[in-house]
């Protein structure tokens, strides 16, 4: 169906329309699937749920948990209290978190990966890599190359 959608509307829709039924455009075995379930996550706390919108909406300012903390005018402690609450991971796991899911919506084009991970918050392309293996299962380049165009045209 995707291929349909490609070839009707191209990659760009085929792409959107997997990320939003959550299915790879070519599905390789034995991969999980990927959603981006962070930007519609709610938060019952309001100064923590400003505090991650912010962190959504700009990843690649110097966000730190000390940082999240100290605008949020708590303890680096208590943010992991209310983190966890809301969450079920840390504040540095949801950070990393949001920076893969930063990186997954601008990895498709011809950037560089070097200039993705900038964007998205990490210090390095290296840095990506780790926290997508972590996160995702495979490499920033396995992942572009899953979700790019498969290239199918009649």
């Amino acid at each position: 169906t995707l291929a349909l959608v490609e070839e009707d509307l191209g990659a760009a829709a085929a792409r959107e329309a997997a990320r939003e039924l959550v299915v790879f455009m070519q599905r390789p075995g034995g991969q999980a699937q990927f959603s981006s379930s962070l930007r519609q996550a709610a938060v019952g706390n309001a100064g923590l749920q400003a505090v991650m919108a912010e962190v959504l909406e700009h990843p690649e300012q110097g966000h730190s948990v000390v940082s999240m903390a100290e605008r949020l005018g708590v303890s680096s402690r208590q943010l992991y209290r209310l983190v966890r609450a809301e969450t079920g991971l840390s504040p540095a796991q949801w950070l990393e978190a949001a920076r893969v899911d930063a990186a997954r919506e601008i990895i498709h084009g011809d950037l560089p990966l070097t200039s993705v991970a900038r964007r998205a918050g990490f210090g390095s392309d290296e840095t990506m890599r780790r926290a997508f293996l972590r996160q995702l299962g495979v490499t920033p380049s396995g992942f572009r190359d899953r979700f790019t165009s498969t290239g199918s045209s009649a």
